[in-house]
């Protein structure tokens, strides 16, 4: 197990803990974060899947601004 995860509490199975999915990036590419106001915070946090509720958002914002072009 490696340092960073020694001082998180696992959940579930640790064979299956933090794989990756097959979506986004490489394991050496760091994640991007932000922090949001109390209020969205919590909604996000509510979401069953919200990885992937944030991953469309942005490329839904990027796409509608032109710099993402647009699945057909």
């Amino acid at each position: 197990m490696s340092h960073c995860m020694a001082k998180k509490k696992l959940i579930g199975n640790e064979a299956t803990q933090f794989q990756p999915k097959g979506v986004g990036c490489s394991e050496k590419q760091p994640p991007v974060s932000v922090k949001l106001p109390v209020e969205i915070d919590a909604i996000v946090r509510s979401l069953d899947n919200r990885s992937e509720f944030i991953r469309a958002a942005i490329i839904e914002k990027l796409q509608r601004e032109g710099l993402l072009p647009v699945d057909n």
